[in-house]
C-alpha cells in the first residue's frame, strides 16, 4: 500500500493513488480508489455540493445509498463535490474541468458468483456461456447491475488470469469484451480507470468496421492481447468489481 498522506476526521484516510478509507465508530470500513480520469467531469452525476472539504465529500458519498464514486474539485471557489451512482469511467460523456480528482468506492467483499484475486484486490466473473453473449453496452450494463464494470486487462498478469480461466472452461469463441474503448475520442483508447492500453495485437487497432470497443483475444497463449471490435457484435465478457485491501 502507498503511504497515507492525510487523516480525514469524518472517518477517512487518504492513501495516494491507492485507497480512501472510511474508518470510525460511526461507519464501517469503506475504501475509495483514486483513478486516472484527470481533469474530466462525467455528466451523469446524481448531485453536486459546493463548499465542502474532501473529507465531507467522501462522507456524503458514503452516506448516499448506491453511490459508488465521487469527483472532487478543490481548485474552484467554492469547491465542488459530484456524487455518482455507478463508478464513473473513461469514455463516458463529459467535459474538461481543471482540478478534478475522481474516486471509486471499493466493495467490502465479492458478491455471489464472483472470484476474489488477492494480488489485484478485485472480484471477477466470466460470462462464458453461449447464452451470455451480449453487445458491449449490454455487457457493461450487466456488470453494473452486479456492482462493477467490464474487466480491466491493463496488465499482462491480469490478462493471464482470464486466459487460464478461459482454457479451463473450454470456451469455443476466443474473443471477450473488456473495459476499454475509444468511444469518447476516436483513436484515444483507454481503460475505464483512465490508463492507456499497452498490449495490442499486431496490426491493431485497425478500426476496420468502425470498431470502438475493446476485446481480449484468448486464442493463443503467446498473444493474450487486445483488439478493437464492433460494439454491436455479441461477445462473451468478463466483469470486475474492485474490493478493499485485505
Amino acid at each position: 500500500m502507498a503511504i497515507a498522506v492525510a487523516l480525514l476526521m469524518i472517518c477517512a484516510i487518504l492513501v495516494q493513488k491507492t485507497s480512501f478509507s472510511l474508518t470510525s465508530p460511526a461507519c464501517p470500513n469503506v475504501f475509495h480508489l483514486m483513478i486516472e480520469l484527470g481533469d474530466y467531469l462525467v455528466q451523469d452525476y446524481l448531485k453536486v455540493y459546493y463548499g465542502l472539504s474532501l473529507k465531507q465529500c467522501g462522507g456524503i458519498s458514503f452516506e448516499i445509498s448506491g453511490s459508488n464514486s465521487f469527483s472532487y474539485n478543490i481548485k474552484t471557489s467554492p469547491s465542488e463535490c459530484y456524487i455518482f451512482k455507478n463508478r464513473v469511467r473513461a469514455g463516458q460523456s463529459g467535459t474538461s474541468k481543471e482540478g478534478l480528482v475522481t474516486y471509486w468506492r471499493l466493495n467490502e467483499d465479492c458478491p455471489s458468483g464472483y472470484t476474489y484475486n488477492i494480488t489485484y484486490n478485485v472480484c471477477f466473473k466470466a460470462y462464458f456461456r453461449n447464452s451470455d453473449m451480449k453487445y458491449w453496452s449490454a455487457a457493461m450494463s450487466q456488470c453494473e447491475q452486479d456492482g462493477g464494470f467490464l474487466y480491466l486487462g491493463n496488465s499482462k498478469e491480469k490478462m493471464k488470469i482470464i486466459h487460464d480461466l478461459y482454457h479451463r472452461a473450454s470456451v469455443v469463441d476466443s474473443r471477450v469484451f473488456v473495459g476499454a474503448s475509444d468511444i469518447a475520442k476516436e483513436g484515444e483508447w483507454k481503460w475505464f480507470d483512465g490508463s492507456f492500453i499497452a498490449y495490442w495485437k499486431p496490426r491493431e487497432p485497425n478500426n476496420r468496421n468502425n470498431e470502438d470497443c475493446a476485446a481480449l483475444d484468448l486464442a493463443q497463449s503467446s498473444e493474450r492481447k487486445i483488439l478493437d471490435f464492433e460494439c454491436n457484435d455479441r461477445q462473451l465478457f468478463i466483469c470486475e468489481i474492485p474490493v478493499r485491501p485485505r
